[in-house]
């Protein structure tokens, strides 16, 4: 269903709403939608299937569905296709460690996300997959990340914090920050962070293996504030599935997780 808004000075906007309350997107994926809270549960084995914004005849069914607040895709599901979930009001998002890809556009442009959990196990973070979402202030990338590709939180402008728990051995396309203008913090536990400068700011603080600090500012000095090294507590502290930490040079909590002590 399509509802007409009007705006003061603009033309109509239609906004999308999902009314059905069950389906199935594949022989073994299917979904129901809570019409009351707006969330959206998916269930069974496998993927989810590809889709084109841009084609009328290959849209998701939920594309740009306003309605759609909150995502809980259960373990099982393997992978979350493209452009699955564009431009809906999604505010919440959990993603279990069966999902291994999230491909290009899957979350674009869900403008009122704001928490995206991305549980141990996800492997590839395809193009695009949560640009424009302008409400989203932190992302934390697991350890099990081994690609991010372009631009992943392309103008992502309300976004702060990046946290990119991956130790080593991942890809890292070099303009995933294009256009986070508002970015201040990414903390790297990886040895080597190569993204284009360009999509860096003056006010970004890179934090990072200590023994890695001179690297990093040889690369980066010039573009960011300041590069510091990775600062927590000595003990991390059971939090629900994982642990939370202390920044202790910021002052700042933090959650790592499904992060283990020996892991940290």
């Amino acid at each position: 269903d399509k509802a007409t808004v009007f705006g003061i000075g603009a033309g109509p906007v239609y906004a999308d709403t999902l009314t059905e309350t069950s389906g199935k997107l594949s022989d073994n994926i299917s979904w129901t939608f809570d019409t009351t809270t707006g969330t959206l549960t998916i269930s069974g084995t496998g993927q989810i299937l590809q889709y084109d914004h841009w084609d009328d005849d290959k849209k998701s069914p939920f594309d740009s569905k306003e309605n759609i607040k909150s995502l809980v895709i259960e373990s099982g599901v393997t992978e979350i296709g493209e452009s699955a979930f564009y431009g809906s009001g999604l505010t919440s998002v959990t993603i279990p460690g069966s999902v291994t890809a999230i491909n290009n556009y899957a979350f674009e442009k869900c403008e009122s996300l704001v928490s995206i959990t991305i549980e141990e196990g996800t492997q590839y973070f395809y193009e695009q997959c949560f640009a424009y979402c302008t409400a989203l202030e932190s992302i934390t990338i697991p350890k099990s990340a081994i690609f991010l590709g372009d631009c992943i939180v392309e103008k992502c402008t309300n976004l702060t914090s990046v946290w990119i728990l991956s130790p080593g051995n991942i890809t890292i396309n070099d303009n995933i920050f294009e256009d986070c203008t508002n970015l201040k913090d990414v903390y790297c536990y990886n040895s080597s962070l190569d993204v284009n400068s360009d999509s860096l700011n003056d006010e970004m603080t890179l934090h990072v293996p200590a023994d890695k600090i001179e690297a990093y500012q040889t690369m980066y000095n010039e573009k960011i504030k300041e590069v510091v090294a990775l600062v927590i507590t000595d003990t991390l502290t059971p939090f629900g599935s994982g642990y939370y930490c202390v920044d202790t040079a910021k002052g700042n909590t933090y959650i790592i997780v499904l992060c283990t002590t020996a892991q940290a």
